[in-house]
């Protein structure tokens, strides 16, 4: 049998480890696969094919809105006319939206990648009688997943 596990990248793998060598499995039977850390920067637009779920419009799109509305309602009083001032209040509100919606996210995702761990995987190969006792011994070191797999080898 193949046991398979996931943990976050931290001393619990080693102690699960040290304990799964302390019963008996020879450390060639255990294979340990840190995984990367990828660099994922947001794009401003989303297409068809990739979001990540964050609009960068939608604050844009309030103080567009705000903007037109205050410009047209002091364009009555200021030269140029409630429309043409609307339209100017319009391009300010979504330029001042979109540039603190884009620092906004930019200081998220520092924040976000600063404080994300790696991960790792635990492969371990066993007798089929040693399962349960090791899927305890994992259990008991904080695991987040694991996974059986019968390999031929065992009948």
């Amino acid at each position: 049998m193949i046991v398979f596990a996931t943990f976050d990248h931290s001393m619990y793998v080693e102690l699960a480890i040290q304990n799964l060598e302390k019963q008996g499995i020879d450390e060639k039977q255990i294979l340990a696969v840190p995984l990367d850390i990828r660099n994922n920067n947001f794009q401003i637009l989303d297409n068809i094919h990739h979001s990540d779920g964050q609009s960068v419009f939608d604050v844009a799109a309030v103080l567009s809105t705000v903007g037109m509305l205050l410009g047209a309602i002091y364009g009555f009083v200021l030269p140029g006319g409630p429309i043409l001032i609307g339209i100017v209040g319009m391009i300010l509100g979504a330029s001042l939206g979109f540039c603190i919606k884009l620092l906004v996210m930019r200081k998220h995702n520092r924040k976000q990648q600063a404080a994300r761990q790696g991960e790792c995987i635990l492969v371990i190969q066993c007798e089929p009688n040693q399962v349960e006792h090791v899927e305890k011994i994992l259990q008991s070191n904080y695991v987040i997943g694991l996974a059986r797999y019968q390999d031929g080898s065992d009948g």
